[in-house]
């Protein structure tokens, strides 16, 4: 069992070690799915952070900084434009579908293996955007 608490205490796309949570937990998703899993501590902690993202008095506070990341994980960067064409798109509309992707992910075990697909789909588009992300926020720094 990894201690992602202590290496990825919250949500933080300026954290370096953040991209590798959803890269693992779409390892996890694929392996139980193939009938092969056994860990699931990555799934269950990203979950819970997503979902700890969606709470409080101004989820949508949360998504500001976070909003491209998070609508092209969704979506996939490729197909971002013609996923959301014609959608409703606001960071409000981000907030709940995120928090559907949460609770789907806490119970990923019991979904069909359609929707376990799509969310190892989301995980590793998740972790390519935060990766993407995080490289450049850091170039900017140096």
């Amino acid at each position: 069992m990894h201690d992602y608490k202590f290496w990825i205490p919250e949500f933080n796309l300026r954290n370096g070690n953040l991209a590798s949570l959803p890269a693992v937990a779409a390892g996890e998703i694929a392996n139980t799915r193939l009938g092969e899993g056994y860990h699931k501590d990555s799934v269950r902690y990203l979950s819970q952070l997503l979902h700890n993202l969606t709470q409080g008095e101004n989820p949508e506070q949360n998504f500001i900084d976070k909003q491209f990341v998070f609508s092209y994980a969704i979506s996939g960067r490729e197909e971002a434009e013609e996923y959301w064409k014609g959608k409703e798109w606001s960071t409000s509309v981000l907030a709940r579908q995120i928090n559907l992707v949460a609770k789907d992910l806490r119970d990923f075990e019991s979904l069909s293996e359609e929707t376990q697909m799509g969310l190892e789909n989301f995980c590793v588009n998740l972790g390519k955007e935060c990766m993407r992300f995080s490289r450049e926020f850091f170039r900017l720094v140096e």
